[in-house]
C-alpha cells in the first residue's frame, strides 16, 4: 500500500507528460545526466532572458536597426519587432520548462527531459548567442545603452530577484528534510541564506554604483525637444510636413541632412541614395543605388518624397492619419535647404543638420561648406538660429559667419574652450560628464531618443535638451515615466525584504508540516503491513 503525500503536487501526469512525455506511468529509472539536462535548462533559461532583455533595452535605435537592414536586404520591414517577438517566443519556452523542472524537483520526480526538448534548448542557446555575437560586432556602442537601461530596471529587477529566489526556499528546505546527512543540511542551507543575504544588501551597491537618476527627491525641469528629421512618426522625415507637424509639439529645433545637388543645390536627404525615401525605382529605375548627390536638381524635383511613408509605414503610425493627412502626405517633396530656412524663420525655430560631404568626383567636393554658408546668409533668417555642427573648417564658418552658433558634436571627450553647446549621441556621454557640462553652464543636447524611460532618464539627469523622432509623445509627458525618493525606494526594499523573509518562513513551516505528515503516513502503512503480516502468520 502506498500513501501519496499531502504535498504532492496536483496535476503532476500533465507535468510529466510536458517535460519527459511520460504521461501514463512515472519513470522511475534514474540517469546521471538527467540532472546536466536540468542545469542545462536553467542555463539556457537565464541566457535567453538576458538575450530577451537586451533586445528590449535597445529598442531605441529599432528605427536605425530597420534602416541599416533595409540597405543590405532592400526590403523594408519592421526587424526590430520580429526579433523582439521571436525573443518573447524563446524565452517564454525555455521559461516554461524551467518552471516544469522545478515543478519534477519539487515532486521527487526523475529528470528525464525529452530529447525534443534538448534540440529546441540547444537552437536557443544557439540564437542567443549569435545575436550577442552579432550585436557586439556591428553594434557594439548599445552596450552603453544596456548598461543606462539598468538605471531604470536595477531597483525591479532586484525585487523580482529577490521574491523569485525566495520561492527557490521550497526546494532548499525539501533538500533539508530529506537529507539525513547533517554536514550536508547545514551546507545546502547555509549556502542558500548566504545568496539571500546577498541579494537583501545589493541595494546599497546599487546606489553607489549604478546610480539611478530618477531616484530623487526633486524632478529637473522637462529637457526640451530637437525635431530629429522634423516628426517623421507623425510625417515623411525631412519634408515640410515633418517640420511642420514638429512645430506643432513645441521643438526649439529642425534638425535635418544636408546634401549639394550635382548642379550645387543644397537639399534635404538623409540615406546616401534616394531609394528608401523616394519613387527613384519608378522614374529613374537604372539610378537606383546611386548616390543622391549625382542626381541634378531638376531630377530631384520629378521625385516624389510622401508616398513611401504610407506603403512603408516605418512607425507603425499610418493607420492613424485622417485622408486629408495622407493626401498631404501624397503630396510631398524633396526640400532645398532655402526651404527649410524659410519654415524655421516662419516659426522662430533653430536649425541643425549634418552636412554631407559630395563624393571626390563631385563638383562641389571642395567648396562645399562655401556654398552651405552662402546658401543659409543670403537667406533672411536670424543667423543666431543657425546651429552650425560640422567640424570641418569651423573657423573658416566663424569668420564667414560670426553670428552662427557654434555646437559641438562627437563622442564624450574634450571640447572648444569656447563651446556654449554640445551634442553627443545618449549613449556616450555619463551623467558625471553631463553634471559637470552643466556646472560650466554648457547646454548639452543628446540624440537621438525615441523611448519614454530613455527620456526619463536624461530628464532626471536635467539634460539640457535631446533630439527624437517620438517630439508629440514626449510634448505631453508631465513627469518622468517613474521617480522615486530615496526614502520611498528605502521603504520599498524593505518591505520587499520583510515579504522575502515570511514566503521563506512559510515554506520552512509547510515543508516541516509536509515532511511530519508523511512520516507518520509511512508510519500507518509500516504498521498496517506488520498487522496483516501477524495475521497472515496466525
Amino acid at each position: 500500500m502506498i500513501t501519496k503525500s499531502p504535498c504532492d503536487l496536483p496535476g503532476l501526469s500533465c507535468i510529466r507528460c510536458l517535460y519527459s512525455c511520460h504521461c501514463n506511468q512515472r519513470d522511475t529509472t534514474s540517469k546521471k545526466c538527467n540532472n546536466c539536462w536540468c542545469s542545462f535548462v536553467a542555463c539556457v533559461c537565464l541566457f535567453s532572458v538576458l538575450g530577451l532583455y537586451f533586445v528590449w533595452s535597445i529598442q531605441n535605435e529599432s528605427h536605425n536597426f530597420n534602416e541599416y537592414a533595409f540597405r543590405f536586404i532592400g526590403v523594408w520591414f519592421n526587424w526590430s519587432v520580429a526579433v523582439l517577438v521571436v525573443f518573447i517566443i524563446l524565452t517564454s519556452y525555455s521559461s516554461v520548462l524551467l518552471l516544469l523542472a522545478f515543478c519534477h524537483l519539487a515532486a521527487h520526480e526523475q529528470m528525464n527531459l525529452h530529447w525534443i526538448h534538448k534540440v529546441l534548448l540547444f537552437l536557443t542557446a544557439v540564437i542567443v548567442s549569435l545575436f550577442i555575437i552579432y550585436l557586439d560586432l556591428k553594434f557594439s556602442e548599445q552596450w552603453n545603452t544596456i548598461y543606462i537601461s539598468l538605471k531604470v530596471t536595477a531597483p525591479f529587477i532586484h525585487i523580482g530577484v529577490v521574491l523569485g529566489f525566495s520561492f527557490l526556499a521550497w526546494l532548499v528546505t525539501d533538500t533539508y528534510y530529506r537529507t539525513k546527512k547533517i554536514v550536508l543540511k547545514i551546507i545546502v542551507v547555509d549556502a542558500y541564506l548566504a545568496v539571500m543575504v546577498v541579494l537583501y544588501l545589493i541595494p546599497l551597491v546599487l546606489t553607489r554604483h549604478i546610480v539611478p537618476p530618477c531616484l530623487t527627491n526633486k524632478i529637473p525641469p522637462k529637457p526640451l525637444l530637437v525635431g530629429h528629421r522634423g516628426a517623421p512618426m507623425l510625417a515623411p522625415e525631412n519634408t515640410i510636413l515633418s517640420y511642420e507637424k514638429a512645430h506643432n509639439y513645441n521643438v526649439i529645433a529642425f534638425e535635418s541632412d544636408v546634401m549639394i545637388s550635382l548642379d550645387g543645390v543644397p537639399f534635404l536627404m538623409h540615406d546616401q541614395n534616394l531609394k528608401r525615401t523616394t519613387n527613384v525605382a519608378s522614374v529613374f529605375n537604372n539610378r537606383t543605388e546611386e548616390d543622391a548627390s549625382f542626381f541634378t536638381w531638376t531630377e530631384l524635383q520629378r521625385l516624389n518624397a510622401g508616398e513611401w511613408y504610407l506603403k512603408k509605414d516605418p512607425f507603425s503610425t499610418a493607420s492613424s492619419f485622417s485622408v486629408e493627412e495622407m493626401e498631404r502626405i501624397r503630396q510631398q517633396n524633396i526640400p532645398t535647404l532655402a526651404d527649410l530656412l524659410k519654415t524655421a524663420e516662419k516659426y522662430n525655430k533653430s536649425v541643425i543638420f549634418d552636412l554631407r560631404k559630395p563624393p571626390a568626383n563631385h563638383a562641389y567636393n571642395s567648396r562645399y561648406i562655401n556654398l552651405i554658408v552662402e546658401t543659409i546668409l543670403n537667406s533672411t533668417i536670424n543667423p543666431e538660429l543657425v546651429l552650425w555642427l560640422h567640424d570641418e573648417d569651423r573657423e573658416k564658418v566663424v569668420q564667414m559667419a560670426p553670428g552662427f552658433q557654434q555646437i559641438f558634436g562627437g563622442k564624450d571627450g574634450p571640447v572648444w574652450d569656447k563651446a556654449q553647446r554640445i551634442n553627443f549621441p545618449y549613449n556616450n556621454i555619463s551623467a558625471e560628464k553631463i553634471e559637470d557640462y552643466l556646472q560650466k553652464k554648457v547646454l548639452v543636447n543628446l540624440f537621438v531618443i525615441d523611448k519614454p524611460w530613455l527620456f526619463s532618464i536624461f530628464w532626471c539627469a536635467n539634460v539640457s535638451s535631446v533630439t527624437t523622432n517620438a517630439c508629440h509623445i514626449f510634448s505631453e509627458m508631465k513627469v518622468p515615466v517613474w521617480h522615486l525618493a530615496p526614502d520611498t525606494y528605502q521603504m520599498i526594499w524593505i518591505l520587499t525584504d520583510c515579504v522575502s523573509c515570511f514566503i521563506m518562513l512559510s515554506m520552512f513551516l509547510l515543508q516541516r508540516y509536509c515532511s511530519r505528515r508523511t512520516l507518520r503516513a509511512v508510519d500507518r502503512d509500516n504498521e498496517v503491513l506488520l498487522q496483516r503480516l501477524h495475521q497472515h502468520l496466525a
